[in-house]
């Protein structure tokens, strides 16, 4: 129960009230997140990266949806359209957010790498087994 309660206080702070499209695509790409890069401790920088990487993640989603639909309503609508320099401002936040959004992903990565456990260390059988046989020389 109380990692449920901690996620979603996560997600409060993260997005404030949004709407449920909104919450879930946060929900799914912070699952995603973890997946990949595992999960982070609960107060760690990992954690707070990630869940900068997902809000980074929801306004990339909401950027493209409202190019789209501004892209849309310029081609098809009735009425009042929007111009060609709204749509404009429109890709060029679409574009901005994309980039946030790698950046993030990088930092994810980046803490992700330096939080990893060291590999572990081999053991004497396995350096044993691991050497080429010695034998005697042939024809003795």
């Amino acid at each position: 129960m109380g990692g449920e309660r901690r996620e979603t206080a996560d997600r409060v702070r993260m997005i404030g009230n949004a709407d449920a499209a909104d919450r879930r695509e946060f929900t799914r790409q912070l699952r995603a997140l973890e997946a990949e890069y595992g999960r982070p401790a609960p107060h760690s920088l990992l954690r707070l990266a990630t869940m900068r990487a997902a809000t980074r993640w929801v306004t990339l989603v909401a950027a493209s949806r409202a190019l789209a639909d501004a892209r849309r309503a310029r081609s098809e609508g009735k009425g009042r359209r929007p111009s060609q320099r709204e749509i404009n401002a429109l890709a060029r936040r679409a574009g901005l957010e994309d980039s946030s959004y790698a950046q993030a992903v990088d930092a994810v990565r980046e803490l992700a790498a330096r939080h990893a456990p060291p590999p572990a260390r081999p053991t004497a059988e396995e350096i044993l087994r691991s050497l080429p046989p010695v034998g005697r020389p042939a024809g003795r």
